[in-house]
């Protein structure tokens, strides 16, 4: 059985316990790590404390990410501009409920990389640095303030005048050239989703993410009938699955 790690922040004062629990320590990225198997995500649960540090509403990706890649009219200089969303394949959502921990895994499809979830990160710190890299030269994708939020928020702009395309918009207008949510047509939704691009990222490691992901009964439309593309951050030819040290570290270290 392959083992997938996860890396997370346990404090110094910690490590004996973390030690007792099967938790390691990797010289190369100075972090710890869990190792876990395939389809056992609840293996993570016993990590909770650590986990839940900074957030008690976790997503943990495994197998792939995404890039959405879309279109839509910008409202100020009324051009044509590129829109980019991000998706998730099969993931752990982990969350606290009322001090009491559960994990619910999303996994629909039976092949890696034919399982999407629009999500989005609102800051542009949550995003791995090497897809954050590849975002920005891209797609014009820069943190600003935002009216609506009343806060700095990572978000589309239009190419041509660099107007804020909001989130809210994108995401779950009609308009939006990725929100499926009000629509039931099945011709329809072919239409809209056949306009997408839709981008596989291969990942090695479970990433744990502080991201928005939206999950809906037509998500299996956005692989169905979007173009599809496929992108590796890996830095080794022999493997396109990209590990943690190359997405958040950029270079190619043995594990």
């Amino acid at each position: 059985m392959n083992k997938l790690r996860l890396y997370i922040d346990i404090p110094y004062e910690d490590k004996s316990e973390a030690l007792r629990l099967g938790a390691r320590w990797s010289k190369t990225t100075k972090k710890w790590y869990i190792h876990n198997t395939i389809s056992n995500v609840n293996e993570y649960m016993k990590f909770s404390k650590w986990l839940f540090a900074k957030s008690n509403d976790l997503i943990i990706a495994t197998e792939f990410l995404f890039i959405a890649q879309g279109y839509r009219t910008c409202w100020r200089c009324r051009q044509k501009t590129k829109v980019a969303a991000l998706g998730v394949g099969e993931f752990a959502h982990i969350f606290d409920n009322y001090n009491y921990t559960q994990c619910r895994y999303f996994d629909t499809s039976k092949n890696p990389g034919t399982e999407f979830h629009l999500a989005w990160a609102m800051n542009e710190h949550d995003i791995p640095p090497k897809l954050l890299q590849y975002l920005k030269k891209n797609f014009s994708v820069w943190s600003s303030y935002s009216y609506y939020s009343g806060r700095r928020e990572f978000s589309n702009h239009c190419d041509h005048c660099g107007a804020v395309q909001g989130t809210k918009h994108l995401f779950f207008n009609p308009d939006s050239p990725f929100c499926l949510i009000n629509i039931d047509d099945e011709t329809e939704i072919e239409n809209k989703v056949s306009k997408l691009k839709i981008i596989g990222i291969p990942i090695l490691d479970d990433l744990l993410l502080k991201w928005n992901v939206l999950i809906t009964d037509k998500d299996d439309n956005y692989i169905k009938y979007a173009a599809p593309g496929y992108l590796s951050l890996s830095n080794n030819k022999y493997t396109d699955y990209a590990k943690y040290n190359e997405l958040y570290y950029f270079t190619d270290i043995r594990r």
